[in-house]
């Protein structure tokens, strides 16, 4: 009787005061470190009650968990989005990609301004910010971007950093086009120390992979199989080691995106785990459930990306590596070609272009591949998709995390759903996946960005753009 009465007077009093939006009740909440069997209540995009909802005030809309996991919202950080890259330019909008994104369970991506010819890295976040503004179905941000026609622009990165835009992209490879030399690299890493940055490298050997394609070229050497045969791992491994000596120099945090290869594995652990550096790494979906072989098949040509879908035996160590906790985060590096683009330069890889589609199955597949087999905890998926991310990117506890005062961007995972992907039941703005004819356990139930709804029961409940631009502040380390 006592509970009774002191419930009846919680439930009015809190009536009293609000009225929640929205109750997420009888999942079990999953954050990077706990999975609790909660209620969550959110109030003007903010999760404010954690707990069991009888306690909680009633609410506009209640969204029924049961037998599923609510994880923060995934964190995509690495994504090409109309993006004119030589000949080609990727298919999809910031519309038509964040639509597929929230389809994925990702609430927040993160592009990059990478200046056109002409442009300033702050020139190229205009024109971006431009194109995102009032576009979006989730929330994003971008990277800043130096090439070597940039280097005499170099008080940028204090701009970039201090407007909220802290981490800075760099590519090794591309000549004529995105590559930035060794001395400028050294040169925006001070600065990027200085004014507490972060580093991101496309690392691969630029001399090694230019000599290997020529060799191959004048071979007559030209399917698919000879880019990855072009770009071997000691590409990869050998300039990750050089960067991490520059990183060690100047103090710079730096993330390693797409790491493909196993190579890297005592080397980053000696920087990572004994010497303590604030180095970071990143691999993709495609490198943990593809194989090399792909390039062998009548469509090789559509798996085109650098680095290159490694050989069994790497992907093997890559797993090896997210067990190690050598690798921090899992993106997606999606970039929407479809196969009338992929077939253009079929049987002549030099000129095909690179890159996969990803942004929708990245987390699915992973959960699929990852937590339904064992290979990673609920936790630790939570950690490799949103919370390390939001680390790493200078947004947590506001994002990568369902707790009370973070932002209400969050996925709910039914683990019981099995699917079988296909390009027909994707929201990609491609004719072809990856991952085509793949069956998963597992799947993006819900989909709340900010507190509103914007994927319900698998489907899109509103047209509405409901992302907003993120400001982000400093790694933590």
């Amino acid at each position: 009787m006592k509970t009774n009465v002191l419930l009846f007077i919680r439930k009015n009093f809190n009536r009293r005061i609000r009225m929640l939006d929205t109750i997420i009740k009888n999942g079990t909440v999953v954050n990077a470190d706990s999975s609790l069997k909660v209620d969550v209540g959110i109030k003007n995009g903010e999760i404010v009650q954690i707990g069991h909802s009888d306690y909680f005030p009633e609410a506009r809309i209640n969204i029924d968990a049961s037998g599923m996991e609510v994880y923060p919202g995934m964190i995509d950080s690495h994504v090409h989005i109309n993006l004119k890259l030589g000949e080609f330019t990727t298919l999809d909008s910031f519309s038509q990609a964040s639509k597929a994104a929230a389809f994925g369970g990702t609430t927040t991506l993160i592009e990059f301004a990478i200046p056109y010819e002409g442009e300033t890295p702050i020139d190229a976040l205009v024109r971006r910010m431009s194109e995102a503004n009032e576009e979006s179905y989730v929330n994003y941000s971008f990277h800043g971007c130096f090439t070597d026609s940039n280097l005499n622009q170099l008080g940028q990165v204090k701009e970039l950093i201090q407007s909220g835009i802290p981490s800075i992209k760099m590519f090794t490879v591309y000549d004529n086009s995105v590559r930035i030399n060794k001395g400028g690299i050294y040169d925006i890493l001070k600065k990027i120390s200085q004014y507490d940055g972060l580093a991101l490298f496309h690392a691969e050997n630029n001399d090694i992979i230019n000599r290997a394609i020529n060799n191959y070229v004048n071979n007559n050497q030209l399917s698919p199989i000879y880019h990855a045969k072009s770009r071997p791992p000691i590409a990869e491994a050998e300039e990750v080691a050089s960067l991490l000596a520059l990183l060690e120099e100047t103090e710079a945090p730096g993330l390693f995106v797409h790491m493909s290869t196993g190579k890297v594995r005592e080397i980053l652990q000696h920087y990572k785990q004994v010497k303590k550096l604030p180095i970071f790494t990143e691999v993709c979906t495609h490198y943990l459930s593809l194989e090399e072989d792909i390039y062998n098949e009548d469509k090789g040509h559509l798996y085109i990306c650098s680095p290159p879908i490694r050989a069994n035996a790497e992907k093997d160590m890559l797993w090896e590596m997210v067990s190690e906790n050598l690798i921090d985060v899992v993106n997606s590096d999606h970039c929407c070609y479809d196969s009338l683009q992929k077939d253009k330069y079929s049987d002549y890889f030099p000129s095909a272009p690179n890159g996969l589609p990803g942004i929708e199955t990245r987390g699915i597949v992973l959960y699929s591949d990852g937590v339904q087999t064992r290979r990673l905890t609920r936790e630790k998926f939570a950690a490799l998709t949103s919370t390390n991310v939001a680390r790493t990117m200078g947004m947590y506890p506001r994002k990568g995390r369902i707790g009370v005062g973070s932002d209400a961007d969050i996925a709910i995972v039914d683990p019981t759903s099995t699917q079988r992907i296909t390009a027909d039941n994707l929201h990609m703005q491609t004719d072809y996946t990856p991952f085509e004819g793949k069956l998963l356990k597992g799947k993006v139930a819900h989909t709340l960005v900010a507190g509103h709804q914007v994927i319900a029961d698998g489907q899109l409940s509103s047209e509405t753009r409901f992302g907003s631009f993120v400001k982000r502040s400093k790694p933590m380390m």
